[in-house]
């Protein structure tokens, strides 16, 4: 598979290689197990993103979509698991609404609408106008 292509390389971490192949029989999706891969590798210092995407044959626009996935999940998993829906939405959206604040308002000239919006949304869910 994938693997051989990389050992030909001379690049493949021992993470990525053992993490590749416990991923082989789990129910995890052949896009999903690439993406998972195609991180590790980038984390790993093995190759840089693009040419991951490149080897494991993954869009940016998959990967885009699974880190955002990934991270969703990251974030629900941080948070107590005996917090209300509710709560747990505007944690969400007050976490993301952050993210934006340092990933992303030094460059968009924009960002107060957004950030606003965001602000908006959490006080909805908090104040029940919105349901979760």
């Amino acid at each position: 598979m994938f693997l051989d292509k990389l050992r030909n390389l001379g690049n493949l971490s021992e993470s990525a290689h053992i993490g590749e192949e416990l991923l082989e029989d789990s129910a995890v999706s052949a896009l999903e197990r690439k993406c998972l891969v195609v991180k590790q590798v980038v984390q790993d210092g093995d190759f840089p993103l693009e040419k991951a995407l490149s080897l494991y044959q993954v869009s940016l626009k998959d990967f885009e979509q699974f880190m955002a996935k990934h991270l969703a999940s990251e974030l629900k998993l941080s948070l107590s698991t005996d917090i209300s829906n509710k709560i747990l939405m505007v944690v969400t959206i007050d976490v993301v609404a952050e993210m934006y604040k340092h990933l992303v308002s030094t460059i968009d000239k924009d960002s107060g609408k957004i950030i606003e919006h965001f602000n908006t949304l959490s006080k909805s869910v908090n104040e029940g106008r919105i349901a979760v």
